[in-house]
């Protein structure tokens, strides 16, 4: 059975003004709305501050890289002023210790002659290995071997 066209429902009886629960469902669409505006503003303002502090400690980090690397550079550099500083004056000694090793020749058959021959040798030696070392090309073993430990 069918309802009779005078009795329809109230809403089409008000000129198409909407009913009290459909105003309700809009403005509870409308602040759903808003609230999902407003939670991804502020999702979007975490990630924003999240991400300046991400940066700037990552600044912070690179910063102290930075400054560590000069530092161990600087250092370096220093340390390798002084061992050729020490090199230079290691040879110089070495190299006058030889000549004065060498300034009296005893004949190589005697024992005196010996000993001098096995005292320039490891003068010699002492000074390649000071070579090495300002090359860069030395190894503990060689200095050690040359000292005679």
């Amino acid at each position: 059975m069918t309802e009779p066209e005078d009795n329809k429902p109230e809403e089409d009886r008000t000129l198409g003004r909407p009913t009290i629960r459909e105003v309700m469902a809009s403005v509870r669409l409308a602040q759903d709305e808003e609230w999902k505006r407003e939670a991804e503003a502020a999702r979007k303002a975490r990630r924003d501050r999240n991400n300046q502090r991400a940066a700037a400690r990552r600044e912070k980090y690179q910063k102290e890289a930075r400054r560590l690397q000069a530092r161990r550079e600087r250092d370096l550099q220093e340390s390798v002023q002084r061992v050729s500083q020490r090199v230079a004056t290691a040879r110089t000694a070495l190299r006058a210790a030889l000549r004065d090793a060498q300034a009296v020749n005893f004949p190589r058959h005697t024992d005196q002659g010996r000993e001098q021959v096995r005292m320039q040798r490891s003068i010699e030696s002492a000074l390649g290995a000071l070579r090495r070392i300002g090359r860069g090309t030395f190894h503990v073993s060689d200095v050690m071997e040359d000292v005679g430990a």
